[in-house]
């Protein structure tokens, strides 16, 4: 198996590219810690961190190939200072891989931390909740053996995890009630939802059922689905669910310690200040 030579791809990533820094962290997918590459791109007038993507699996071609996010500069900062959850675990020290310049990172006070795991954890709460009253819906109707009732509220269920998700990393996800759009917006922050539903696989046409659901419960009318049929799509619905919450809670607790490390800190500051006036007085 090819390994990840981390010196290696960092030099020839910043030879390529004009790089603001770069950071590799980990994060849970379905009991399993999953590498992610994070690129701070400096702007270049006329390209977009997508356009640079290619140059990136360039890179990675003879070694490890790990999913990368690209962003450029300023908009990780302004996703920094507007509390984006992702962003800042990302972000956290310890994940450095190389850093451009001799500026602290804009992170991270004890109070910045406090405010963005509060303000997360009630954008993910809430939309959790409407989410969870769908899943109890979808038992309901799953009951009374109307899978196409079922299916309409497998979707609502899925959409406003998706959303939650969004407002938590600090995602704008818009008016979009379609799954397939709202699980590609994510795909740079979690790539590896896409293997539970792959768009080149069998499964994608049950995945469309999903938003054709939606589709026609606007009209009053319900999907054709069989009962394995739904029951496939249920269990893949339940994945996403699992992988969410999981990504949510371990990037809480992951900062929540970082945040208690800046806490012992301050607090041995203090000792230390306390011990030297001790000393001269």
């Amino acid at each position: 198996m090819k390994t990840l030579n981390t010196q290696l791809l960092v030099g020839r990533l910043t030879k390529r590219m004009d790089l603001h820094r770069i950071f590799l962290f980990s994060y849970p997918f379905l009991e399993e810690e999953q590498l992610h590459l994070l690129l701070v791109v400096n702007p270049v007038k006329g390209l977009s961190p997508k356009t640079m993507a290619p140059i990136v699996s360039l890179c990675m071609s003879d070694t490890t190939e790990i999913p990368f996010d690209m962003i450029l500069a300023g908009e990780w900062q302004n996703q920094l200072k507007q509390g984006s959850l992702y962003y800042t675990y990302a972000s956290l020290p310890q994940h450095v891989l190389f850093n451009a310049s001799k500026k602290k990172s804009p992170l991270l006070s004890h109070k910045t931390i406090t405010g963005l795991l509060e303000l997360s954890q009630l954008n993910y709460e809430k939309c959790k909740k409407g989410s969870d009253e769908f899943r109890e819906a979808t038992n309901n109707f799953i009951t009374k053996g109307d899978y196409g009732q079922a299916t309409f509220m497998l979707h609502q269920f899925l959409e406003l995890r998706l959303k939650g998700f969004q407002a938590t990393v600090g995602m704008n996800g818009g008016r979009s009630h379609n799954l397939e759009h709202l699980m590609k917006s994510i795909r740079g922050v979690a790539p590896q939802l896409l293997s539970i539903f792959p768009y080149d696989g069998p499964s994608v046409e049950l995945f469309r059922l999903l938003d054709q659901s939606y589709v026609k419960g606007k009209k009053m009318e319900t999907v054709e689905i069989t009962e394995e049929e739904f029951n496939i799509l249920l269990e893949k619905c339940e994945l996403v669910r699992t992988a969410l919450d999981s990504m949510v809670a371990i990037m809480v607790q992951r900062i929540t310690s970082y945040q208690e490390q800046l806490s012992d800190a301050v607090a041995q500051d203090r000792e230390g200040v306390q011990q030297a006036l001790k000393t001269t007085a």
